[in-house]
């Protein structure tokens, strides 16, 4: 969970003084529980049992009794506020294939509950914008892309000139100037009106995400996938002033991270696998 800001607006309340918070989310495969949860002193702690035992300490963790509500009440739902109030925000999901990342960020679309951070957060932000428009004479403007990382190549998820298979989408171009700093070239960005727009892009972009089959996930996600909301608030002040505030809301659902022995991966999805757990030092 990234809080970095502030993107425009300094005199809009600001995040806690720790920009950055880790959290986790515990899921069990098969097998023996090899870790437990605990509270210390009001520190969240992972015990990893072995051996000798390990104890880790993060912002916050989810045990495995945790509900998509929960993650979102804790998560989602504060930094949709900071995005309102003028600050770039980021939320990404990271670990290994099969841990539980895209149901975390997405969910499935029914039963309602089962809901991920994205839609809940999309939803949220709409709800947060009519209060404001309401209590403070503001004009909030909503626009969001979406984009998909696969093997090293930007594809954007809304582009509905082409088909994933044998008429693939054309890559993007990644380009940096003075005034836009770093941008994805000519992707496409919708106005958002209302939460139904939202979930409307969402599933759009959702169905044309790459995935695939592993040994470890019958249905892993095989790209990152990177949904950018861009928020903007209008004020008109006295003498016919206007105050402008934007922001930047990003949803990151990384691929997964995996070992090619376990996963099996082969072909195309060995190189995929190759390109997901690639670190450069110097990235594009």
């Amino acid at each position: 969970v990234d809080t970095s800001g502030p993107a425009a607006d300094t005199s809009a309340a600001t995040p806690s003084a720790d920009n950055i918070a880790v959290v986790i989310r515990v899921r069990y495969a098969e097998g023996p529980k090899c870790l437990s949860v605990r509270q210390v002193e009001g520190q969240s702690q992972v015990v990893l049992h072995g051996s000798a035992e390990k104890v880790c300490t993060f912002d916050q963790v989810f045990d495995e009794e945790s509900t998509q509500q929960e993650v979102f009440e804790s998560v989602g739902k504060p930094l949709c506020e900071h995005a309102l109030a003028g600050y770039n925000t980021t939320i990404f999901a990271y670990g290994q294939t099969g841990a539980g990342k895209t149901h975390t960020m997405h969910g499935p679309t029914s039963p309602t509950d089962a809901r991920g951070l994205v839609p809940r957060v999309m939803e949220h932000l709409f709800q947060l914008q009519a209060k404001a428009e309401r209590q403070s004479e503001l004009r909030c403007h909503c626009v969001a892309s979406y984009l998909e990382i696969h093997n090293e190549t930007v594809i954007d998820l809304l582009d509905s000139g082409g088909t994933l298979g044998s008429n693939a989408r054309a890559p993007c171009r990644v380009r940096e100037d003075v005034v836009r700093g770093i941008f994805v070239e000519n992707i496409r960005e919708e106005v958002l009106r209302s939460p139904e727009d939202a979930l409307r892009l969402l599933a759009t972009g959702s169905a044309n995400r790459q995935v695939g089959s592993t040994a470890m996930n019958r249905e892993s996600s095989r790209s990152h996938s990177v949904l950018t909301v861009s928020l903007r608030a209008e004020r008109e002040g006295e003498a016919g002033l206007r105050s402008v505030r934007c922001s930047a809301f990003n949803l990151v659902d990384l691929a997964g991270s995996e070992r090619q022995k376990d996963s099996g991966s082969r072909g195309a999805r060995l190189k995929e696998a190759c390109n997901i757990n690639r670190r450069d030092e110097h990235p594009p």
